[in-house]
């Protein structure tokens, strides 16, 4: 693989992620902020039970919330650093950063009745 497919598959990886950020970040404002019914809250609607599990775990998994918003935010300001402004070394933060929101929209949707049910 040259150099320049290298280039353009990162790119074109940023911008999937950025798009997916930002909408995704426009839902939690409408959706978990605003109380605002929109099109995007039927956009992967996860409603967690934790009926199940102690207090803590609840406020535990808001917090994880909280800081999944922030990681957004952090992800769509640093990805047009790294498109125009060339900052290349944010990347391995967005990795990190996606590595995050996945394995936490994966426990979210664990905890989501209506995708799994054990």
């Amino acid at each position: 693989m040259s150099q320049k497919q290298l280039q353009l598959g990162t790119k074109i990886f940023l911008m999937i992620i950025f798009i997916f950020s930002s909408v995704h970040f426009l839902k939690d404002i409408t959706q978990d902020i605003l109380r605002i019914p929109t099109p995007l809250n039927s956009l992967g609607n996860i409603q967690e039970d934790f009926s199940q599990f102690p207090n803590w775990f609840e406020w535990f998994f808001f917090l994880l919330g909280t800081v999944s918003f922030l990681v957004e935010i952090f992800i769509i300001i640093a990805i047009p650093l790294i498109l125009i402004k060339k900052k290349t070394d944010f990347i391995k933060y967005i990795v990190g950063s996606v590595c995050f929101l996945i394995l936490y929209f994966l426990c979210a949707a664990l905890f989501d009745p209506k995708i799994f049910s054990f």
